[in-house]
């Protein structure tokens, strides 16, 4: 029986990796599922809205450019246009409505100065557009800013020191965490920078203790401390939110905003430890239904989180010299 097992593993079926190719399969065509595509229509009201947030976004970056092109992108305001009327008219104004608003208001202010502007065909258009807007019309945010001087928050020694104390902690005490100090790391991480403004990306919280076990069993790095943790974050990226060629940009965006979340975790004072998602497709949609996760999502990583003891171990995890990660030309 021995010899029989042994042959098995050894022919080249079962070396075949089966599993990770069909994972790779899925999760391709789970994502030209969800995906939006700019020259095709558009089926729910999240795809209007990235689709809405990558356009206006052409806007806000060829109005901070050091000489922008007078009346710039007119065809893309146009779709612009002809794509948040009908958002309008099928989910009603809204603050995603005010931000497209604000930024065609910055785009006309930026022409003002310049003779026989408000004879221009796109700025009819675009003032016939904004005259549209109803009056309960939130405050829109787009635009550009002015900034006037060098930005000098922090000194590069504090962020050194800031950057160099985080350390991925596996010793909690058993205090429980103050779910408005989540809310204030999360809201404070969605200023991460994101592929055209878009911030395809979302993140559940989980606070009870039974759920919060139930759930680090999908996951085989928590061992030893996982249950010590007193609050449970999983990042996912939302496929929505890219375009079919964008299928890796779900996974940089994601990765950022979950960077952003624990560093603002260890500036609240808490310690956290981020923890692997990479599993096989049958795997993912088991925890998501467990966590109560989206089909349209993807799983990018867990966070665990909790109180630091007073004193605690924590791996030294030499880094890479810089010669092996800077490459000078």
């Amino acid at each position: 029986m021995g010899n029989i097992k042994e042959r098995i593993r050894g022919s080249l079926l079962y070396r075949y990796p089966f599993v990770e190719i069909y994972s790779v399969l899925m999760n391709l065509i789970l994502h030209v599922k969800y995906s939006f595509n700019p020259n095709g229509p558009l089926n729910n009201k999240e795809s209007y809205i990235f689709y809405l947030t990558k356009s206006y976004h052409i806007i806000e970056k060829g109005l901070s450019l050091p000489k922008p092109r007078l009346f710039f992108g007119k065809e893309k305001i146009r779709k612009l246009i002809h794509y948040s009327i009908m958002y309008t008219n099928k989910f009603g104004t809204d603050y995603h409505i005010g931000n497209i608003n604000s930024a065609l208001k910055s785009y006309v202010n930026f022409h003002l100065e310049c003779e026989g502007y408000d004879k221009e065909p796109i700025i009819i258009e675009i003032n016939d557009f904004l005259n549209l807007s109803s009056d309960d019309l939130c405050v829109g945010l787009g635009g550009v800013d002015i900034v006037q001087g060098k930005d000098e928050i922090i000194t590069f020694d504090e962020y050194k020191r800031f950057i160099s104390t985080r350390r991925s902690v596996r010793e909690f005490t058993q205090d429980k965490i103050n779910k408005e100090c989540i809310d204030r790391v999360i809201e404070l991480s969605i200023k991460t920078p994101s592929v055209c403004n878009r911030q395809g990306w979302a993140v559940y919280s989980y606070h009870e203790r039974d759920k919060i076990d139930e759930l680090l069993k999908f996951q085989n790095g928590n061992a030893g401390f996982g249950k010590q943790s007193q609050c449970l974050l999983i990042v996912v990226g939302k496929s929505r939110a890219f375009t079919r060629f964008e299928y890796t940009q779900l996974y940089t965006d994601a990765g950022m905003f979950s960077m952003s979340i624990i560093n603002a975790l260890h500036a609240s004072g808490l310690g956290s430890c981020p923890l692997n998602l990479c599993m096989s497709y049958g795997q993912e949609s088991k925890l998501k239904i467990a966590a109560g996760i989206k089909s349209d999502e993807r799983l990018v990583m867990m966070i665990a989180v909790g109180h630091k003891e007073n004193k605690y171990s924590v791996a030294k995890s030499p880094r890479m010299k810089l010669e092996s990660v800077l490459r000078n030309s």
